[in-house]
């Protein structure tokens, strides 16, 4: 009990890392008996639960396969798409950080209809383009959908109230230094915060003596 009462203390996306290198060591049989489980206690909870109001469009993310023809392992960029229920129809809406030598990005679509980004593939430095010398680390967080409502038609062209939420941390200890929230795509174009034009974008891998914990309550 003293490890689980250890994990539990983890910030959400650290939990959910944990868990998935577990079930990485188990046997088939052993997932899958964790997986009637999952389903026992996610049906447990929903009956419990108040019925959530039905969202009529939904958050994705696609990946950019050009990076297969440049040879290399990862996608250099994902897009965000938002995809209506009825009758089925998707509509890009913008791209997330472009990293030139690629990188992996995880993340899963959780009840609320965000996209949730998870360690260890959430970490990256932005590099100031016109002045190496100033970078800052950042971790992202989720892309928060707009209300359960909305939904579009085809050539719409209002304005998804979509957002990005990351963390900003110390660049030498790891630590939360604060939390942000910005509106998405907007901030990565035209002198946003996350400019993809002023940034070069890079993953972090942090160095086996640390581990980027907040300083500050989980808000997800």
């Amino acid at each position: 009990m003293g490890l689980l009462d250890e994990a539990s203390k983890l910030p959400v996306n650290e939990q959910i890392s944990f868990i998935c290198q577990l079930i990485a060591k188990l046997e088939t049989s052993q997932i899958q008996t964790l997986l009637e489980f999952s389903q026992q206690e996610l049906a447990a909870r929903q009956e419990h639960s108040p019925t959530p109001a039905v969202r009529q469009t939904t958050l994705l993310l696609k990946k950019d396969y050009s990076y297969q023809k440049r040879g290399l392992n990862q996608p250099t960029q994902y897009y965000v798409y938002l995809r209506r229920r009825k009758p089925k129809l998707d509509r890009y809406i913008g791209t997330l950080f472009y990293i030139d030598q690629g990188a992996a990005l995880s993340y899963y679509p959780d009840a609320d209809g965000r996209i949730v980004f998870t360690a260890p593939h959430n970490l990256f430095v932005l590099t100031d383009v016109t002045n190496p010398s100033l970078h800052q680390a950042v971790r992202l967080v989720c892309l928060e959908p707009p209300p359960p409502d909305y939904t579009f038609t085809k050539q719409q062209d209002d304005t998804p109230a979509i957002q990005l939420r990351l963390e900003y941390l110390d660049p030498e200890s790891y630590q939360l230094l604060s939390e942000e929230i910005y509106p998405f795509p907007f901030c990565m174009y035209g002198g946003g915060p996350l400019d993809r034009y002023r940034w070069n974008v890079s993953p972090l891998i942090l160095p086996s003596s640390h581990t980027a914990r907040p300083t500050a309550d989980e808000t997800l």
